[in-house]
């Protein structure tokens, strides 16, 4: 995946509300940054865990190749696990819950054995980020910086704070979430988020 500087988006973001300091600039990008892929899951990403074992930890995104020489990404949300049953050449899908655990965005645990195990999964950008994926600087740049300049506008005691504009921006920011959401969905109509095993009852 393709990642770009964080200060690349800081001439953009000074139009908006010039801070005097970079790192709360940095600070405010890497977070609406985190909320525009979570809440748009925009970037989706296929992790191949092979084999796996029952009752077992496994990391999805942080020590996937994603982040090679880096720690810039993480899981945002499972969107589907498939995987086979030891000795059937059929895949199925796994469920939350019945099949799998969600201890973190970032961590899952099995309750069985599976093979050729593929998670699917939305991926947000760490706190502690230096890079963010090129796809938000070049097609949402207005809405991140509009995000992040809502942080800056809301901050009190601040030369810069403006509850006024700090609403204003994050309506902006909020429309260009939900432009994302609607093109990730028409665009992959099959991505829907993890599927949860029908609960049968009975009623008397």
């Amino acid at each position: 995946m393709i990642t770009v500087p964080i200060a690349v988006f800081n001439a953009s973001l000074r139009k908006i509300v010039n801070v005097p300091l970079p790192f709360i600039m940095a600070e405010s990008i890497v977070k609406a940054a985190q909320t525009f892929c979570r809440k748009s899951q925009l970037i989706i990403y296929t992790r191949s865990l092979g084999d796996v074992t029952a009752l077992q930890d496994y990391t999805l995104i942080s020590d996937s190749e994603l982040n090679t020489n880096k720690s810039l990404l993480k899981c945002s949300e499972v969107i589907s696990i498939s995987g086979q049953e030891p000795g059937s050449p059929e895949p199925i899908t796994l469920h939350r819950g019945s099949d799998y655990v969600v201890y973190s965005r970032d961590e899952i645990s099995f309750n069985l054995a599976y093979t050729n195990v593929q998670v699917r999964c939305a991926v947000e950008p760490v706190q502690s980020a230096t890079e963010l994926p090129i796809v938000l600087l070049e097609d949402y740049l207005d809405g991140i910086c509009s995000g992040a300049a809502s942080l800056l506008f809301m901050q009190p005691d601040s030369d810069w704070s403006s509850a006024r504009l700090a609403k204003h921006h994050d309506t902006l920011f909020i429309e260009s979430i939900v432009e994302a959401r609607r093109f990730r969905l028409d665009a992959n109509p099959h991505q829907t988020t993890a599927s949860r095993p029908v609960v049968k009852r009975n009623f008397y």
